[in-house]
């Protein structure tokens, strides 16, 4: 695990299923669906694409 302090623009990340995205992020490949429930308060998730 890396520190959020340690997180720079341009880093690579792989997230897997169940885990929190710690950081803005750009989808650079796969596809999957990310839970907002935690910025809304509503549950329910947006589908995500990779960013072209």
């Amino acid at each position: 695990m890396v520190p959020i302090d340690a997180v720079r623009t341009g880093d690579v990340m792989i997230v897997r299923n169940g885990e929190v995205i710690p950081a803005d992020a750009v989808l650079m490949s796969a596809t999957g669906y990310v839970d907002y429930s935690f910025v809304t308060e509503k549950a329910f998730q947006l589908s995500a694409l990779p960013d072209r």
